[in-house]
């Protein structure tokens, strides 16, 4: 409160709110509930691209591993894909993560919640890279998550 010059109380003119009231707060979380209805399914569509480019990365990747691999070794390395557990394994080389261990890679355990929808190398589900790096035939890999799908030629 303020005091005048001769020190008396001068009571304010005017509404003096101390909080907000419960009408501001059901308009703020109405809002804040329309923008999250708006924003979710957007944020899962991206992450399901996300999740089919990640994977495709990865399987090129490899692929490209096992290549490198069969060149600088001189021995032929395959890879080979299961499509019903949506897996595949590059004989010959060992995981990185832990030695010792078969190169395999689980496209539904790795974080890319991925499914391996085909692979086709001339009606095999394996390719081999010879010892100079060369692949036995050309095929397609294709990776699925939620509705987008990834081919790698």
């Amino acid at each position: 409160m303020k005091r005048n010059s001769n020190n008396s109380t001068i009571k304010p003119t005017g509404l003096q709110r101390d909080g907000v009231s419960l009408i501001e707060l059901i308009v703020v979380v109405l809002i804040l509930g329309i923008m999250s209805a708006v924003a979710t399914p957007q944020y899962f569509n991206a992450m399901e691209q996300y999740r089919v480019e990640a994977a495709a990365k990865r399987v090129r990747n490899d692929l490209e591993l096992a290549q490198r691999n069969a060149k600088s070794t001189s021995v032929s390395r395959t890879v080979t894909f299961t499509i019903g557990s949506d897996s595949y394994a590059l004989s010959g080389i060992d995981d990185p993560n832990h030695p010792n261990t078969a190169y395999s890679v689980d496209l539904t355990n790795t974080g890319y919640s991925a499914a391996l929808v085909s692979a086709d190398f001339s009606a095999n589900v394996t390719v081999t890279f010879d010892r100079y790096g060369k692949p036995d035939s050309g095929g397609t890999v294709i990776i699925q998550s939620g509705s987008y799908q990834k081919t790698i030629a």
